[in-house]
């Protein structure tokens, strides 16, 4: 006797434990389920009565409805200038003599900027006039051709 389970002639493990039991052919003895049941769904009660604002947490204020703008008077200006500079008049000083410290700054930049062109200038000038002074020299020199800045050869030697 071998330990493997047996199955049906024409069944394996497979087939016997997904397949339905084979009892008949003839469909009316085929199983059937039972019928379903009607389902109810219950009815939540309706949620309680929300508290009153007094009780529970307060709500955002709404903020009131636009106005006109109406012009203001000379006198409402004034005030209203006097009170603004002194609200904010440490502030605006502050960032006056940041203003003024940064333009400072700028024109030394300026200043400075220049003082490089200048410089940069004087040494284009120099040395022109060092490669003017060069070709003076080199054209004084036995075999120098002046005309392609080359040497020209003189025999062996070369310059």
């Amino acid at each position: 006797m071998s330990n493997s389970p047996r199955f049906p002639p024409g069944q394996s493990m497979r087939s016997s434990r997904y397949a339905p039991p084979s009892q008949s052919s003839d469909p009316s003895h085929s199983p059937t389920l039972p019928a379903p049941s009607p389902v109810t769904i219950p009815r939540w009660p309706p949620p309680p009565p929300r508290p009153s604002t007094q009780d529970g947490p307060q709500r955002p204020q709404q903020s009131p409805p636009p106005q006109a703008i109406t012009p203001l008077t000379q006198q409402e200006m004034t005030e209203r200038a006097i009170e603004l500079s002194e609200r904010y008049g440490a502030q605006a000083e502050s960032l006056q003599k940041q203003l003024e410290e940064k333009n400072s700054e700028l024109d030394q930049a300026k200043q400075e900027k220049e003082k490089c062109e200048d410089k940069v200038k004087e040494l284009e000038e120099a040395l022109e006039e060092s490669h003017e002074k060069t070709r003076k020299l080199q054209s004084l020199m036995p075999g120098w051709d002046d005309k392609d800045g080359k040497v020209i050869r003189h025999g062996s030697n070369i310059w």
